[in-house]
């Protein structure tokens, strides 16, 4: 295996690290954060109050995991990524029922599944753009 796909899956298993480990943190955690840093507690309430349902983070990440499944695995089907991003959304989901003061809300399996499919789309975009050989914009 090349050094550059080695570390690139080795930043796939720890974005899928980060994503349990942000799963079982207390609530205590989470309130601790947004007492040190305002600016997030802000943008996260005001966002929250706009679109309830409406996740960045989990959009952002979905679509981050999916962008690496696909530059990794190639081979790898559209709905296979979506298969596979969805069910680590549902074991995290699923897992954060576990951790204190946390519940799980089907809205942020949505937000994975929203973020798998920006990802897939974006690196479909980029490959249709950029063919292998070619310069951008030729």
């Amino acid at each position: 295996m090349k050094p550059g796909r080695r570390i690139a899956w080795m930043i796939l298993g720890l974005s899928v690290i980060v994503v349990f480990v942000g799963t079982v943190v207390p609530q205590p955690v989470i309130v601790w954060l947004r007492t040190q840093v305002p600016l997030f507690a802000l943008t996260w309430d005001s966002l929250d109050a706009l679109l309830p349902w409406f996740n960045p983070l989990h959009i952002i990440f979905y679509a981050w995991v999916a962008a690496l499944w696909c530059a990794l695995a190639p081979q790898w089907s559209r709905w296979s990524i979506i298969l596979l991003g969805g069910t680590l959304g549902l074991v995290s989901e699923t897992l954060q029922l576990l951790a204190p003061g946390r519940t799980a809300r089907v809205s942020d399996v949505l937000n994975d599944l929203i973020g798998l499919a920006i990802g897939l789309t974006l690196v479909g975009l980029i490959r249709r753009a950029w063919r292998p050989g070619q310069a951008p914009g030729n």
